[in-house]
């Protein structure tokens, strides 16, 4: 199979950037092939060569619809429901809307009935959220949204929250109805489903069932009734009955009774709570929370709609950074109703699924089912049900430290046997992203963080870092390569230690280079090339010589230090620096970025100079320039007295100290002698 690359996805090389808002395309998948899928043209526009891409199947098990049994099982499938992969794009047809993927083969069988998407799953370095991040809500009619994935080389830092609270199926909206009693005639008013016209019964909520048993579609003939449609919430019959709540790993809660009032002799249930598919043949898929249940309204009162169930959030990352923010992909609470009328379920929490190497702050996630809504006659009359407990699906073993919560919990009222059962909500662990055709394979140099650094060619270049690889099957096998001649040509295998996760080339890098790494799974049924390390070599700087030395007595001003060469190599753009010592070992900074250095004070003691150069990734110190200063001369007298004579006369010699006695300078003495008529101008 051809190399892949990881992280082509504009942009250039790593560098942080700032996200919130929604960060994915959506495209719904008309029809797939091997190895392409047809979207509208439109939608297609979004995609392009090299962007990474969610291939998942939001819905497609079909029902029972027979009373009694009405959306309690899953009796069928269209395609797999919530089987997800992530792809390659390799080639994008606008005009045909022809999306062509780096692999002819699914991990999964997918069924365009069932609803599938195509998300665009944009790949990062090191991103902060700064603002909310979060989805596109789902859109049964465009049979897009409510997910959010993306995939980090690095380190996703959130300064926000994440958030998909509502964004999944949706809950049902409260309707008309007639509001007569279920009993006495059960036959006609206490059934499983209606037909959309019918005006006893509230609407279901939207759930993984769309389809029944054979694949008719649910929609209109069972779209009002009691019954689940599997993890969307049935709707109240009768007497403004509370409305189910929704479900997914949670079971939901069954809606309160009709008004007792006017149905005092046999007030019947609401809606049923969806189920939960925990246990099912589909609990391994990924799906977002059921929507509630709704019921009915009298003239001029109002029935709460049922709640939205959660959305879905895939993120595959090598750390988190979360600052104690949350993941959230709770429901909607239902809204109380008003009058007579019922009120609607609580929606199922939804999906959070995440793979990562390390948590370094605390996070906290939440899939929470939401709350039913209570009508004026309370919860247990006309009230909806809660919603169930959605999935939280981590990469970890056991619960992280820095986890310090992971909320999976149903709504109030809670279904029964209540809040202790183990469908309210599923917590797993050991989450392996379905990757295919490439791997989670991420690499960058140590020190920056980045997939470009530099170094001076007499400096050993440090470590370059890869990310734990993901996807494929374990264990992996690394190749560490190394081109001369550019990121996509010339590369050969790296000398030194190059079959680790990491590498550290083992000698100084004389010339320009890009590092990439090869990671195999088990077998090599999957090779995948990550994007190259560009490490920039700087030749070491040269010619940084300074003069010239002098010495100077006591208190002497000295010449300006100027260079003797012409400084070359490094990137060709200098920056100086000077430093002074008095004792050639502990240096000073000085106050100069110049090129020379002329010192504007006396000398009074000995000092030495040096000239640091910076270029690029390169640095070098001059060798030292030394000023010499020498003691002042003293102890220089004459020895002889005064002496009288007459004119014409000769003086007796005249005698003067000598060394030892006279001392300064640099000890070695030449001697002049002046003589003066008026003792002020002397020859």
């Amino acid at each position: 199979m051809p190399a892949l690359f990881l992280g082509a996805v504009s942009l250039g090389v790593y560098c942080q950037e700032e996200i919130g808002g929604v960060v994915n395309h959506y495209a719904k998948v008309n029809s797939i092939g091997p190895g392409y899928v047809m979207v509208s043209s439109a939608q297609a526009a979004q995609f392009a060569s090299g962007d990474y891409v969610l291939l998942i199947q939001m819905q497609g098990v079909g029902i029972q619809t027979d009373h009694g049994s009405y959306g309690r099982y899953v009796q069928s499938l269209i395609g797999t429901p919530g089987a997800y992969e992530f792809l390659q794009v390799q080639s994008v047809n606008i005009g045909t809307g022809e999306i062509r993927f780096t692999r002819n083969v699914y991990i999964n069988s997918y069924d365009v009935r069932g609803n599938v998407q195509l998300v665009r799953v944009p790949f990062y370095n090191e991103p902060v959220v700064t603002s909310t991040l979060t989805a596109q809500p789902w859109n049964s009619s465009s049979g897009t949204g409510g997910v959010l994935a993306i995939m980090v080389g690095k380190k996703l830092i959130m300064n926000a929250d994440i958030d998909l609270n509502g964004q999944g199926f949706a809950g049902a909206p409260g309707v008309s109805g007639i509001g007569g009693c279920v009993f006495p005639n059960v036959a006609t008013n206490g059934l499983d489903s209606y037909d959309i016209s019918w005006n006893n019964a509230g609407r279901k909520g939207e759930g993984i069932a769309i389809h029944d048993h054979v694949g008719a579609l649910l929609y209109p003939d069972h779209a009002k009734g009691q019954g689940m449609n599997l993890t969307g919430g049935g709707g109240g019959n009768g007497r403004y009955s509370g409305g189910g709540g929704g479900s997914n790993r949670g079971m939901g809660a069954d809606g309160g009774i009709e008004n007792a009032l006017f149905c005092g002799e046999d007030p019947r249930d609401g809606g049923y709570g969806g189920i939960s598919i925990s246990g099912s043949i589909i609990e391994d898929g990924v799906f977002l929370g059921g929507g509630a249940g709704a019921s009915t309204q009298a003239s001029g009162a109002i029935a709460s709609d049922g709640g939205n169930g959660g959305g879905i959030v895939f993120i595959i990352a090598d750390s988190i950074d979360a600052n104690n923010h949350i993941i959230r992909a709770d429901c909607v609470t239902a809204l109380n109703s008003v009058g007579d009328a019922g009120a609607g379920g609580g929606g199922a929490g939804g999906s959070v699924v995440l793979s990562f190497m390390g948590l370094n702050t605390g996070l906290r996630i939440s899939a929470n089912g939401g709350n039913g809504g209570t009508s004026p006659g309370g919860s247990f009359e006309g009230g909806g049900g809660g919603g169930g407990g959605g999935l939280i699906w981590l990469s970890a073993s056991s619960m992280p430290e820095l986890l310090t919560s992971a909320t999976v919990l149903n709504g109030i009222p809670t279904p029964i046997p209540g809040p202790t059962s183990p469908l309210e909500g599923e917590l797993k662990f050991t989450y392996l992203p379905k990757l295919n055709g490439f791997l989670f394979n991420s690499v960058r140099s140590a020190a920056t963080g980045n997939r470009i650094d530099s170094v001076c060619s007499n400096v050993r270049y440090g470590q370059l870092t890869g990310t734990q690889p993901v996807g494929g099957t374990p264990p992996y096998t690394f190749l560490w390569q190394v081109s001369t001649t550019s990121a996509t040509a010339g590369f050969t295998n790296a000398p030194g230690n190059n079959n680790q996760q990491h590498y550290t080339p083992p000698a100084e890098l004389s010339q320009t280079s890009w590092f990439r790494r090869v990671v195999r799974d088990q077998g090599g049924a999957i090779t995948d090339i990550s994007l190259p390390v560009n490490i920039i070599v700087h030749q070491n700087i040269k010619n940084n010589i300074i003069g010239n030395p002098e010495t100077l007595c006591y208190g002497q001003n000295a010449s300006e230090l100027i260079p003797l060469g012409t400084v070359q190599d490094g990137n060709g753009i200098y920056a100086y620096g000077w430093e002074m010592s008095t004792d050639n070992v502990s240096y000073t900074a000085l106050p100069a970025e110049t090129e020379s250095y002329q010192h504007s004070q006396p000398f009074t003691r000995t000092t030495w100079y040096r000239r640091s150069v910076s270029s690029g990734a390169c640095a070098d110190i001059s060798p030292s320039v030394m000023i010499t200063v020498l003691d002042p001369v003293v102890n220089n007298s004459i020895l002889t007295s005064d002496q009288e004579i007459c004119q014409g006369m000769v003086f007796t010699n005249l005698e003067a100290t000598a060394a030892p006695f006279l001392s300064g300078g640099d000890n070695t003495y030449r001697y002049v002698w002046e003589s003066s008529g008026d003792n002020s101008t002397w020859v």
